[in-house]
């Protein structure tokens, strides 16, 4: 989508799981109606104040579960394996797979609500943010003077815990797998002080032109400097 496209956002239930609501959101291009992109989400109530989990109170488990509709087919995963998450990683196990270090940073007040607690929409912009320094490791270009680069397709996000204002984090990073215009790249996001991950997040990302806007085959000079951060079997 540009600047000014107008858009609006519809969402629903998909279903009602023990303490869990799993909701779906789309964008839409307002004149045209087609999608641009799709969110399903896996949410729970918390206390405000510690974050602690809570029960679903009755009326809301009995007004989502007579609300609940069916994933559409084209907001279906198509390159992701929506498995059952891995154990919590930790720092010393990112060590062993030789996961590069791609951001680190306190959290900040813009990060976080009034509580001090970090955001969940600033768990996808650490990653984002780190974008430059992960192109630089991996490609060897600087992003912003190339004509080629990646878009990532798909997303998936495991939150574990929440991070704090003042919590220092830093983000490592390797690639699940290769194919022919694609990758997936996994990403996991510590606390240094506890070792801990806080979030995991793996995505599917195809090599683009950014002139003509279309995904391109991984020549034979890139699949080789993509194979150094090849870790089989990662995951979020």
């Amino acid at each position: 989508m540009r600047p000014g496209e107008p858009f609006t956002i519809v969402g629903g239930v998909l279903g009602v799981a023990g303490e869990r609501l799993r909701l779906y959101q789309e964008i839409r291009n307002t004149l045209t109606g087609s999608a641009a992109a799709s969110f399903v989400t896996e949410a729970m109530m918390v206390d405000a104040e510690r974050r602690n989990p809570l029960p679903l109170p009755e009326p809301l488990r009995a007004a989502a579960t007579a609300a609940c509709e069916a994933l559409p087919e084209h907001a279906r995963p198509r390159g992701l394996a929506l498995d059952a998450p891995r154990p919590r990683p930790s720092w010393s196990e990112a060590d062993r797979l030789g996961l590069m270090l791609t951001q680190q940073s306190a959290v900040m007040p813009a990060e976080c609500e009034h509580r001090g607690f970090m955001v969940t929409r600033a768990v996808i912009g650490r990653v984002a943010d780190s974008m430059p320094n992960l192109v630089a490791k991996a490609r060897g270009i600087d992003r912003s003077a190339a004509r080629s680069g990646d878009a990532a397709l798909e997303y998936r996000l495991v939150y574990h815990t929440t991070p704090c204002e003042g919590d220092l984090l830093a983000l490592r990073a390797g690639i699940k797998a290769i194919g022919g215009k694609s990758f997936t790249w996994a990403h996991w996001l510590f606390d240094r002080e506890t070792g801990e991950a806080v979030a995991t997040t793996e995505a599917v990302v195809v090599a683009f032109d950014l002139d003509t806007r279309k995904a391109v085959e991984i020549g034979p000079e890139l699949r080789e400097r993509l194979d150094r951060f090849l870790v089989p079997g990662l995951s979020v």
